[in-house]
């Protein structure tokens, strides 16, 4: 029989101990990762109860953990957006038709940026590069006014806004 699994365990003050005989080894979970439940009702309970409590307090922890995680590129992308809007080759060149904050001139036809968004990174580098002929009015080429550098930031920054 496996002394460490049917070993009991004390609580005290809601607070739990739980030495190991066979190890040696001494275990404290706080207050909040102990049930309601063997707070109230039990002075007592098992090393398995503990371990399951254990593993509750383990969950919580890689949730806490990774919720910032998870939502990192979300603030990396809001950086991003902002970039657009203060990259200078936007003010030198593309502030005079899509607006201050990228926004667009709908009375001209001129889409706001975050409408191109979602295009490939292929289709913005074009689209720069080559600019558009069949709009009204028409979008000029940049490949000879900016380096390859400068418009892969563009589409990035563009990009960034979705």
């Amino acid at each position: 029989m496996n002394t460490a699994s049917s070993h009991p365990v004390a609580l005290n003050s809601c607070a739990l101990t739980c030495h190991n005989q066979t190890h040696g080894s001494i275990a404290t979970v706080t207050p909040s990762a102990i049930s309601k439940r063997s707070c109230e009702s039990a002075n007592v309970i098992t090393s398995k109860e503990f371990t399951t409590l254990v593993a509750k307090g383990n969950i919580v922890m890689k949730k806490l953990i990774l919720l910032p995680m998870m939502l990192l590129p979300l603030f990396i992308s809001l950086a991003s957006a902002d970039d657009l809007v203060n990259d200078a080759n936007y003010k030198a060149r593309c502030k005079v038709c899509h607006g201050p904050n990228a926004e667009g001139k709908p009375e001209m036809k001129i889409p706001a940026l975050k409408t191109r968004a979602d295009r490939s990174v292929e289709e913005l580098t074009k689209a720069i590069e080559d600019g558009n002929q069949t709009s009204t009015p028409k979008m000029p080429p940049f490949k000879d006014k900016l380096t390859a550098d400068d418009i892969k930031a563009l589409v990035q920054e563009i990009r960034a806004l979705k």
